[in-house]
Order: C-alpha cells, then structure tokens, then sequence
C-alpha cells in the first residue's frame, strides 16, 4: 500500500526481499490475520490513513515466532499481536513475515490455534474487553437483558456469540433483516432493528441490564436512555459516527456509566486476560460456518465489500493461499 506526494493510494501484492523489513526484536511466521472495519478504512479512500508510506496494512496477526531477541519469546512460540500500530505506524499482518516488539504481544493460549485467533482478531479482542468490563462492573446472567448494538457487524456477532455461551439473555440489535437469522443463530434471544435516534427522550423505560455499543452516534444515546439503574455501557466503536449528542439524565439520574475500550494501545496485562477469556468462551462451532478464507490479492476488495455492508462472515486472511 503506497501514497505518493499526496496522490491517490495504491494497493497490491508485491514481493519484497527479508533485509526490507523494518527493524524490530521479535521475527515472526504470519499464518493469518484477518479483515477489520478499521483495516477497511484504511485501505480505502475515506480519508483514514495509515501514519506512513508504503506501508503493510493489517491491524493484527498470528502467527509462530522465528527468532527473539527478547527473552520472553523462543522461536516456536505461538503468538498473536493485535493493534499497536500495526498498518498504521508499523508494518502489519498483510504479509508472510513480520517484525514487530514485544511489548504488546501474547502468547497464544493452548485451546486456540493461530486461525482461531484470527477468527476473533482485533474485534474478538474488542468484545472481550468491553464484556469483562460489563463483568468487572458486577453483571451476570442474573441482571437481566444485555443489549448489543451493531450487532451484525464483527465486534457485534463475536459479542452476541460470547455472551450467549456465558448464559447472558441477549437481545441483538441489527439494521439489516437478512442478518435476523445468523444472529439468532449465535445466540440471541431477541433480534430487533436500530434504536430509535430521537434526542427528545432522555429516559425510557429501563431495558438493559448491560450493553455494548458498536455503533456511537445518535445509537449510543438511544442506549443510554434504556438502560438499567446502575448499568454500564461498553462503547467499541463508531460506525454512526464520532458524535453522540448526550443528555446527563442517563447518568445522573439511574447512575448508568460509560467504558471506553481501546485494543490499539490496550496495557499488555489486560490484553493477556482477555486472551485466556476468549479461550475458555471462544463458540467455535457456532462462528465456524461464518468464516470466509481470503488471500493476500483478495484483501482490496474484500475491504470494500465490507464497507458496502456485504459481509457479515468472519474474514481470515491467509498470507500463502494463492
């Protein structure tokens, strides 16, 4: 991925020789990655870009390590890396070999292979964190309903998937009726549409014991005023935009609260439990049959097809299929 003196951005396949790649402790064998929103927008022309060119796209990776100069890692080690500047200030998972720090990476747990990981990738690791903090906030199966917002999207159907298998009663909310179906089928107890986007009612009747919101925009407000006293909101993403008009009713009044989660600068030890907490909880027959398989030259337009909303499966990117 290159751009030129401002030009129009370029994308493709190109072989490079190992000496090229940048500078960093640990060598690694890619095995796969996967597509996100966020690596979407940045091989698109909307106006999100990487922080540098030419540039390896690819938010995250797993893959085996080849070499370490860092003692916690030993060539064979199984180890996934998501964020952290990857396609973005640092070359990404797009490749066969990367190179990167240590300081963010996890050591795969034995219950998930590199594929695995890549099936949950960066929105997996979203998911948990904003579901350990609902669960760090006191919620349980026994709190009530937890809504999930987006819930079509990867963030959205990885969340629903998780939470069902914890026993939560969840209630899906997608905008597109041809996804009503899947995601009953991963779980939720009830699909709706998109929240109303009124602003005239800070407060309706309290639905939701929890929520993760991945929507934002004029939706995280429509959250906030159906939820619960004393709930919490888990806000990962913004695809209804960056501005959510707010009214303090919500937090004043019921004392509902608000998590921001971040996966690209997420502390090493928060990205480790949320690793072995998708371990145990990981549906991995349920998501199996929502995995689609791209390679390296199918990425640009798989990207684009994601953003035109014709994707719902899981994409893993395989560096080595042709």
């Amino acid at each position: 991925m290159d751009r030129r003196d401002n030009a129009a951005l370029t994308v493709g396949v190109r072989q490079l020789p190992i000496p090229d790649l940048p500078a960093g402790e640990v060598d690694i064998s890619v095995e796969h990655s996967s597509v996100n929103y966020k690596d979407a927008l940045i091989l698109s022309e909307s106006g999100y870009r990487a922080q540098r060119y030419p540039m390896v796209p690819g938010i995250d990776l797993a893959g085996t390590v080849l070499a370490s100069t860092d003692a916690a890692f030993s060539p064979g080690d199984r180890i996934v890396l998501n964020g952290d500047g990857l396609g973005e200030s640092r070359w990404g998972g797009y490749a066969e070999r990367a190179v990167v720090s240590p300081h963010s990476l996890v050591l795969l747990p034995p219950e998930l292979s590199t594929r695995d990981a890549m099936v949950m990738g960066t929105a997996g690791l979203a998911a948990a964190l904003g579901i350990l903090a609902l669960l760090d906030h006191g919620l349980s199966p026994q709190s009530g309903p937890v809504l999930v917002t987006g819930a079509s999207g990867g963030v959205g159907n990885l969340a629903v998937s998780v939470l069902a298998k914890l026993g939560f009663e969840v209630t899906a909310s997608a905008g597109r009726t041809s996804t009503h179906r899947f995601l009953t089928d991963l779980g939720a107890k009830e699909v709706i549409g998109r929240l109303p986007k009124d602003g005239d009612a800070p407060l309706r009747k309290e639905r939701w014991a929890g929520a993760l919101d991945t929507v934002g925009g004029n939706t995280l407000s429509s959250v906030l005023a159906e939820m619960a006293y004393g709930a919490k909101v888990a806000s990962l993403g913004f695809s209804g935009g960056m501005i959510t008009p707010l009214n303090l009713a919500p937090l004043l009044v019921r004392g509902v609260s608000i998590a921001g989660i971040n996966t690209s600068l997420c502390p090493i030890e928060l990205r480790r439990r949320a690793w072995t907490f998708l371990a145990g909880s990981f549906p991995r027959g349920l998501l199996e049959e929502s995995v689609m398989v791209a390679s390296l030259a199918e990425v640009p337009e798989t990207a684009q097809a994601l953003l035109r909303g014709e994707i719902q499966s899981r994409v893993v990117v395989d560096p080595r299929a042709d």
